[in-house]
């Protein structure tokens, strides 16, 4: 509550500088200063955020919520002192754009970014809340798939950012510097958490494209990447190794609860092949399901 109303108090502060600020632009009829114009739009920008994540504070979804970050129906276990030190960098005091979350493949990078993702949301930590990936493989019941719907650029990340804000007329653009730049001015004003999924796939001059583009995201906009390759520059880097011994085993216990066949499979093996089969139980790729 105490969240709420100072949120509360902040919006109607807001709400009291835009009417001047409107109220200025009216006595200049049409001939309204240039300042003045960006002005208002930056402080309609942020009244507009606070709305935003004042509804969620209060439970109200809102249908113009910018959000598409997969849903979960499974269980998260351990990288507690991982998921503390994501949200810290993600609060507007930190500098910085954000984290970076790399390691091995399945060590459960997406499912940690994710996660943290998730809780931001429910802290009503942005105004929007958006997910794009690089992902080029998925695995199915069937085997390893092509990912045929993969982003590959920091062009195709843009375009869908700015879809997703609903700013169709930066999509439309036919330049993609003017869009990378039209995209940084849109965020300004807003609190937007942007999630890159799975960068290591892209090639150099297209990673080295989106750290430039991050390096210039407008606060208090943030950013979390996850990636195989370390690209953490001007922001906290979590490097994810394995599950702890006992996080595993609480693992293991939790999916037994959801899948009684599991449960009974692993109450038959003897506590030292249970310990050994834990080593392989590191994956935090494994503790989620998502679905898009």
């Amino acid at each position: 509550m105490d969240n709420q109303e100072a949120l509360q108090r902040t919006l109607n502060r807001a709400r009291r500088a835009l009417q001047i600020i409107e109220e200025e632009k009216a006595s200049y009829g049409i001939r309204v200063p240039v300042d003045l114009q960006i002005e208002l739009e930056e402080k309609q920008k942020e009244v507009t955020s606070l709305e935003a994540r004042l509804s969620q504070l209060q439970g109200k979804r809102s249908e113009n919520l910018p959000d598409n970050l997969p849903r979960y129906n499974d269980v998260f276990v351990g990288r507690k002192q991982e998921i503390a030190r994501c949200l810290e960098a993600l609060s507007p005091e930190e500098r910085g754009w954000g984290v970076t979350i790399d390691g091995i493949g399945g060590m459960g990078k997406t499912a940690l970014a994710l996660e943290v993702a998730h809780l931001a949301r429910e802290q009503a930590l942005f105004d929007a809340y958006l997910f794009v990936s690089a992902k080029t493989t998925r695995l199915s019941t069937e085997g390893v798939r092509e990912e045929t719907l993969a982003l590959s650029s920091l062009d195709s990340f843009c375009r869908e950012f700015s879809k997703r804000l609903g700013q169709t007329d930066i999509v439309k653009m036919n330049d993609a510097t003017e869009r990378r730049r039209a995209l940084l001015d849109a965020l300004r004003g807003r609190r937007t958490l942007l999630i890159w999924d799975n960068l290591e796939t892209l090639n150099s001059e297209e990673r080295d494209m989106i750290a430039e583009f991050l390096r210039k995201l407008p606060t208090p906009n943030k950013a979390i990447i996850t990636s195989r390759r370390r690209t953490g520059e001007s922001a906290v880097t979590i490097r994810l190794d394995r599950l702890l011994e006992a996080e595993a085993l609480e693992l293991m216990r939790e999916k037994g609860r959801s899948h009684p066949r599991l449960a009974q499979e692993l109450n038959a093996i003897k506590p030292e092949i249970l310990t050994a089969l834990s080593l392989f139980c590191h994956s935090g790729s494994s503790i989620i399901r998502y679905k898009r």
